[in-house]
């Protein structure tokens, strides 16, 4: 009877051993910008996975390495709204909303509109911001 039941607890603890698997993190940081979309409209937008005071700090950052300076910041319930001007006097209209999900939206406009090219430069330093690696 012992042998029996030692063998039965054997058995399950082996049973629930190969039902645990192990979660290894990443090697590499996670993709910060995804799900980009270039619109009619001129406007580029994208999804962000971090919280909404990772993104501000991080848009401000990205502003400051694309050398845009900022006329103003508008925070209200539903998010911020950024107006910057580049060297050529052109507006950049960035909004950033949070989702009750985590994830922040993006969507950024230059001028009436839009350049691709400038949004995507904007995307990759707010990316190189995000994980904290110094702009080039």
């Amino acid at each position: 009877m012992k042998h029996f039941a030692v063998l039965t607890l054997l058995a399950s603890l082996l049973f629930t051993a190969s039902c645990i698997t192990q979660v290894v993190a990443p090697s590499s940081s996670p993709v910060a910008v995804t799900n980009q979309h270039y619109g009619l409209m001129g406007t580029m937008t994208a999804d962000l996975n971090c919280s909404a005071f990772e993104a501000d700090k991080a848009v401000r950052a990205a502003a400051e390495a694309m050398k845009i300076l900022e006329l103003h910041r508008t925070n209200d319930q539903f998010g911020v709204v950024y107006e910057y001007k580049d060297l050529y006097e052109n507006r950049v209209t960035i909004k950033l909303t949070s989702e009750p999900t985590g994830i922040c939206k993006i969507a950024i406009k230059l001028g009436k509109t839009g350049d691709k090219k400038f949004s995507e430069n904007f995307l990759a330093a707010l990316e190189q911001a995000l994980h904290g690696t110094p702009a080039e």
